[in-house]
């Protein structure tokens, strides 16, 4: 299984690990996620439905990687559709004091299920820094949904380790409209909190986890109210 953090996946991938040491060598990997609910950045996707995340990603000895992610999803009335994609491409580094970071770019194009179906479009570039169990990383997107908008993401996690196989994981994100038209985006400042306990297997893992978000001024449509997620993924 790949140990980046890949960007914009959220709960599927964001769980899987904290830490960006490159492996050893050249490794492919995949994975496979059902959840119950798929939020981008605490964000509800589905209206509460479940959905589908086929993802692979590669790494280079070097520290370079990259991957990507394909997500289907209940629409409504029994009708599975391509919810959208995720592909992200950068380089990291480990040094032997337990410091880690990373840099790269993702291109985010996903839909909102909501009555109707919202485009949600961007790319972004990031940067990271990790040590041990906990990371922070910035991504700034110059056409964040729409052309002209720039923005900045702050994402702050964390995990604890209270026995073999098991993660409790903690994570806050702020989403800051530096610039742009605010009648295209008229939210200031988003804010996404995460809590999840993940129970880890050899080849896989199921999480239970409460998510939110929070926006100023209260958008339409609303980015949803908190609420209980669980999933499952296995690693290949």
């Amino acid at each position: 299984m790949s140990r980046r953090l890949a960007p914009g996946l959220g709960l599927l991938c964001g769980l899987a690990a904290l830490g960006l040491a490159p492996p050893a060598q050249a490794q492919l990997s995949g994975s496979l996620a059902l959840t119950s609910d798929y939020r981008l950045r605490g964000v509800s996707l589905t209206e509460r439905r479940p959905a589908l995340s086929l993802g692979a990603a590669y790494d280079h000895p070097s520290g370079a990687y990259a991957g990507g992610s394909v997500i289907v999803a209940d629409t409504g009335g029994g009708d599975v559709k391509r919810l959208g994609d995720i592909e992200y491409i950068g380089i990291a580094k480990h040094h032997a004091d337990g410091l880690s970071w990373d840099v790269g770019a993702s291109n985010t194009n996903v839909k909102i299920q909501v009555n109707q179906r919202y485009p949600v479009r961007y790319n972004e570039v990031y940067a990271g820094v990790a040590r041990n169990d906990l990371s922070l990383r910035v991504s700034y997107s110059p056409n964040y949904l729409h052309s002209g908008v720039d923005t900045l993401y702050a994402d702050l996690s964390g995990v604890y380790r209270p026995a073999e196989n098991w993660r409790l994981v903690a994570h806050v994100g702020l989403l800051k409209r530096l610039d742009g038209p605010t009648a295209e985006v008229p939210v200031r400042h988003r804010y996404d909190l995460m809590l999840a306990a993940v129970r880890g297997f050899d080849h896989g893992e199921l999480r239970l986890a409460w998510i939110a978000a929070y926006a100023t001024p209260h958008p339409h449509p609303s980015p949803g109210r908190g609420g209980i997620v669980v999933g499952a993924s296995v690693f290949f």
